[in-house]
């Protein structure tokens, strides 16, 4: 499952794929390390996401969560995030618009 981003009051769940080059064994080590210590579900190596039947029934049913969702009216225009952030810039500069 992506993990969860909270948005004001609602939780989004965020996917994103990398794709990531370490250049040496322990660059890698320490990469999966991170990873795993975050609780992050990730895949490693040659993995072939597209023919991983447990990733795509996740990655459907994630869209599918998501489509339930917009269609419920759970969601954020893009004018409404804009101020949310405006909002947060203010407070974090006592108030002062930068």
């Amino acid at each position: 499952m992506a993990a969860p981003f909270c948005f004001g009051r609602k939780f989004v769940n965020l996917i994103m794929t990398i794709q990531v080059y370490t250049n040496t064994e322990q660059d890698e080590k320490v990469l999966l390390e991170f990873l795993e210590s975050h609780h992050y579900n990730y895949k490693s190596g040659d993995d072939d996401l597209m023919n991983d039947q447990e990733f795509l029934d996740e990655y459907n049913r994630e869209i599918e969560e998501s489509e339930a969702q917009i269609d419920a009216g759970e969601f954020y225009t893009h004018e409404e995030v804009k101020q949310f952030l405006a909002d947060k810039k203010k407070r974090r500069n006592g108030g002062h618009v930068v």
